[in-house]
């Protein structure tokens, strides 16, 4: 029984060396596997994975150039040399052009809309600023004199007091005018709701006098200059809410830089 399955054994083994040779020089014609059970591989399918590997080679060393074209990762290899746009297809250099473009136009962008909503913001506070909390105003005309000057003066006017109801007398004001709204002038509070004021009616000519009591919801304003000024003597008492602001700082001229307070109450 055992020489029968030596002789069986030995007649399954190829007489001829075959292309399929395994480890130990052994082979066989029957199947593709070697005599200790392990299945080769056929020539056809070793040259089907030599050519696969080889397609991936190339997409790979393709990819890289690309990435390192596009300024891409540095190289594995600090001697390998960078890759030249010009082995590129052109279709690849056109995209990778309309990339770069499309991200700097779009970087540019960003950055113009933040500069935008910074100088937005900045008018907006400005804005604000100057139409309720203070304002600069430059006056001018005789009217005023001699607080202040003809012309050149630059003081600024607080907008709160107004709006709280904390104008009194001896108070500059700035107010709309009665006669034209679109301008607005610069007057001295000379009595309050309920207050009985008595004024020149013209004093260049004469010394007569008149007596009057403010309204409710009035006050009644006069220029410092009573011989050049249009003021409550003319129109009579104005609304209180055509007060905007009450002054309270010179800036300019630099010689009478200052509060303002003192002066009214000082005239």
């Amino acid at each position: 029984m055992r020489r029968e399955d030596a002789t069986k054994r030995d007649a399954e083994r190829c007489p001829k060396p075959s292309e399929l040779v395994c480890y130990r020089g052994r082979c066989c014609r029957r199947s593709a596997r070697s005599c200790d059970g392990v299945a080769l591989p056929s020539p056809r399918s070793r040259y089907r994975g030599r050519a696969r590997l080889g397609e991936m080679d190339e997409v790979a060393s393709r990819s890289r150039r690309s990435l390192e074209w596009r300024g891409g990762p540095p190289a594995r290899n600090a001697g390998q040399q960078r890759i030249i746009a010009d082995d590129l297809p052109e279709r690849d250099i056109s995209s990778s052009m309309a990339v770069g473009n499309l991200k700097l136009w779009t970087n540019l962008a960003a950055e113009g809309l933040q500069k935008s909503l910074s100088v937005a913001k900045f008018l907006c506070l400005l804005h604000a600023t100057n139409a309720y909390v203070c304002t600069a105003v430059t006056p001018y005309g005789p009217s005023m004199l001699p607080t202040l000057n003809l012309t050149g003066d630059l003081v600024l006017v607080e907008r709160v007091s107004a709006w709280l109801g904390k104008v009194g007398r001896g108070d500059m004001v700035l107010l709309r005018s009665t006669e034209d709204p679109r301008k607005v002038v610069i007057k001295r509070v000379v009595g309050v709701e309920g207050d009985t004021v008595s004024y020149l009616v013209d004093p260049r000519n004469s010394d007569a006098s008149r007596t009057c009591v403010v309204p409710r919801g009035n006050i009644w304003i006069q220029g410092d200059n009573i011989y050049n000024s249009r003021d409550s003597r003319t129109f009579g008492a104005v609304p209180y809410g055509l007060v905007e602001g009450k002054l309270f700082w010179r800036m300019w001229p630099l010689k009478s830089f200052g509060s303002l307070h003192g002066k009214a109450n000082e005239d």
